[in-house]
């Protein structure tokens, strides 16, 4: 039972995050433009019992859209949360977890982390089994068309 009678009045607050919102990004490999790199970027393989040179998509150093060429084979890593990207893995069915490294456009000197954001294309390569290098390129995205309320 009301005792008293009280004016109606709005309160309004303020809203305060108190947990650090990451935010996602994605990436996946181009994988035309990076065929046609292989086929241009030459190595010395095994061939039928002898060394030749040839070129990396020759030798079977391809890339495929079910594999590098999908979302969710890579992952941008911000270890400090800052918001700014340090590293990249790469997360291979058949080869396992393979570290990335950020490389300028023609592949011959490293990039920089320091001002990647959403939209930039960017250059890395991967090694696995010795002296096998694949050469990726691609956009940094911010969200995953597959699951597109993640953050």
């Amino acid at each position: 039972m009301l005792e008293k009678w009280e004016t109606p009045r709005v309160t309004i607050q303020e809203f305060e995050p108190n947990e650090y919102v990451a935010a996602c990004y994605n990436i996946k490999c181009n994988v035309d433009a990076a065929n046609t790199v292989e086929k241009g970027w030459m190595g010395r393989y095994l061939v039928n019992g002898r060394w030749q040179w040839t070129s990396n998509y020759n030798a079977g150093q391809t890339h495929a859209s079910d594999r590098c060429g999908s979302y969710g084979s890579y992952y941008v890593i911000d270890s400090n949360n800052d918001g700014k990207f340090e590293s990249m893995i790469e997360i291979s069915p058949d080869l396992g977890r393979l570290d990335c490294t950020l490389t300028n456009s023609d592949y011959t000197g490293l990039g920089s982390w320091d001002g990647i954001a959403s939209g930039d294309l960017v250059y890395w390569t991967t090694s696995a089994s010795g002296n096998r290098t694949w050469h990726h390129q691609g956009t940094v995205g911010t969200e995953d068309p597959n699951h597109p309320n993640r953050s």
